[in-house]
């Protein structure tokens, strides 16, 4: 049975923990829930698992992590090749760093060996095994794990977590459903924008593709990638801090001084946090499942999409659809149960790539009859709702008609409520111009500010109201007094729940004084961060050589040039 209590970020290596958890676990903290972090490699590309291990100890210790909560799996970091743990299925690789087995330090043992006193072969079948026993024996509430990235061991993390969760949510008479959230952690915090430095906290902004380094690949508006659908989370005060040296999140970065991971803490730090997520309370877990033809185990895989080559740049789904045979007439996907079930929506997921459904029809034992068409384009959901939601034994789903044979369905997914349940905590948050506020600096010039807030967990009406000042609410409009020198809003629904907000109003004068302190700040993070940049510059020539040492810093400046080539290309487009 799933605790409550426990939340688990899975990450592959030593330092993704904190840009794909390093905000939310704070938050999830002060709210009572227990934090429990799992990395699946050691990190030991270059640097020794015991130098990566220790670096993330004591990371996590900054972010509120008792040593006791942090587990290992114990593989290779690979960084990416022909010779990468995902293409062994059987066959124990040998890593970069001498490995064939899973192996832990002084301070952390391989979860295969703590469970079953024997290490792990460094396989994708051993891999996913201990990924899948893990999580069960666990059992965790709520799960934060990384997604489709650059770096070939998330894309291996990502699809074995979405594999295993399918297995688990297959299981006969599985009760364990965990609440999943899936981030991109390069493209949205280790290489995402500089823009730390500015009068107020910013948004994680979307990223695009050759505007940022290693986002090469752009899934943004691809299956569940829907940039409109993104949760977001609030970020807790000590995360906010707009002194780097004082904030949580630059603090723990520190910690991993192999790295020099505090270089990306000005891209890291945003004013939310963002997820995807994906659920788990599904009827089709549990359904049995008849196809007019093709395999229609792909409709409750959980997999929306499979990747056969992890380090390709193209996104070439593959081995992901419910795909009819093409002299099939019918296309018809049967769910049905033992028992009647409450079903408030259908969710389908079509094809990323190839042709286009251009109409289904969705039927149920009750009556009840959807046609629509066309499915949206790029694999992206499609939301139907039930009128007759009670005593269903059945859902029927056909392809009436379609553009050609390329065509099929990812997942489609019944859900007893149409809304997801949740054990995070419902908020609103006030935003100005899509960014969520907290101390909000404005110039004297500004007059009026137009105010909306994000919910979570909610759908109520929200008030605004003026607890501090002599500006006025006109509808969701703050008109701003011109004696006012700090302003204090409230939001808040019928159910207690709120957000409040300062606005302070300064001078020019200020501003730039504020500009100058910022200046400073950047400076002195500049610095700091470059001399030991330059000191782990130094060791690597001496360890390569300087010939091929300078051979790869004229590669690396060659790729620059071409990367900020093609971004001005883009923009003058």
């Amino acid at each position: 049975m799933q605790n409550e209590k426990k939340f688990l970020v899975v990450v592959p290596h030593q330092d993704d923990e904190i840009s794909v958890g390093g905000a939310v676990i704070p938050l999830l903290r002060e709210q009572g829930l227990i934090p429990h972090v799992l990395f699946c490699t050691n990190g030991d590309y270059r640097i020794s698992a015991e130098t990566r291990l220790h670096e993330a100890a004591c990371a996590l210790h900054v972010l509120g992590v008792p040593r006791e909560h942090i587990h290992i799996l114990g593989y290779a970091d690979m960084l990416g090749g022909s010779h990468h743990i995902f293409y062994s299925t059987d066959n124990p690789i040998i890593s970069p760093s001498g490995h064939t087995e899973t192996y832990g330090t002084n301070e952390f043992i391989d979860y295969g060996f703590l469970r079953h006193h024997v290490h792990s072969p460094y396989t994708k079948t051993a891999y996913q095994k201990d990924l899948k026993e893990f999580i069960l024996e666990l059992q965790p509430s709520i799960i934060f794990c990384m997604d489709f990235d650059s770096h070939a061991d998330h894309r291996m993390l990502s699809l074995s977590f979405d594999r295993i969760m399918g297995e688990i949510l297959c299981r006969k008479g599985n009760t364990y459903f965990p609440q999943v959230f899936k981030t991109l952690s390069y493209a949205l915090a280790f290489y995402s924008y500089l823009d730390f430095w500015t009068d107020n906290i910013l948004s994680t902004r979307r990223p695009v593709s050759g505007e940022i380094e290693t986002y090469d690949v752009d899934i943004i508006d691809f299956s569940l990638y829907t940039w409109e659908d993104r949760i977001r989370f609030p970020v807790p005060a000590i995360c906010r801090k707009r002194r780097l040296r004082k904030n949580l999140i630059y603090n723990a970065l520190k910690e991993h001084r192999s790295q020099h991971a505090e270089l990306q803490a000005p891209r890291i730090i945003n004013g939310d946090c963002v997820y995807w997520e994906r659920r788990t309370d599904s009827l089709t877990y549990g359904a049995n499942i008849q196809v007019s033809s093709g395999c229609g185990k792909h409709l409750c895989d959980f997999m929306l999409y499979n990747i056969t080559d992890i380090t390709s740049k193209n996104f070439l789904p593959q081995e992901y659809l419910w795909k009819p045979e093409p002299d099939d007439c019918k296309r018809i996907a049967r769910f049905s149960w033992d028992q009647s079930k409450h079903v408030e929506m259908v969710r389908i997921w079509g094809n990323i790539s190839g042709d286009v459904i251009k109409k289904i029809s969705i039927r149920s034992s009750n009556g009840e009859q959807i046609i629509y068409g066309p499915l949206n384009r790029n694999g992206q959901k499609n939301d139907f709702l039930f009128k007759r939601m009670q005593g269903i034994k059945w859902i029927e789903i056909s392809l009436l008609e379609v553009t050609g044979a390329d065509i099929g369905l990812a997942e489609v997914e019944i859900f007893p409520q149409a809304e997801a349940p949740s054990r995070i905590k419902p908020f609103i948050k006030c935003m100005i111009q899509d960014q969520f506020i907290y101390d909000y600096r404005i110039r004297r010039q500004v007059t009026q500010l137009v105010l909306s807030t994000y919910q979570y967990g909610i759908k109520e009406e929200v008030r605004f109201s003026v607890e501090k000042g002599q500006s006025y609410l006109d509808g969701s409009t703050l008109r701003i007094h011109p004696q006012d020198q700090e302003i204090i809003v409230k939001a808040y629904t019928s159910s207690h729940i709120y957000d409040r907000i300062r606005i302070q109003r300064v001078s020019d004068i200020m501003m730039r004084l504020v500009q100058v302190i910022r200046f400073m700040d950047k400076l002195d993070w500049y610095l700091c961060c470059r001399k030991e940049y330059v000191g782990s510059l130094c060791k690597r020539a001496r360890q390569l050589g300087l010939r091929c040492f300078v051979k790869k810093v004229f590669q690396k400046v060659m790729r620059w040039q071409e990367v900020e080539h093609e971004t001005r290309y883009r923009r003058k487009q």
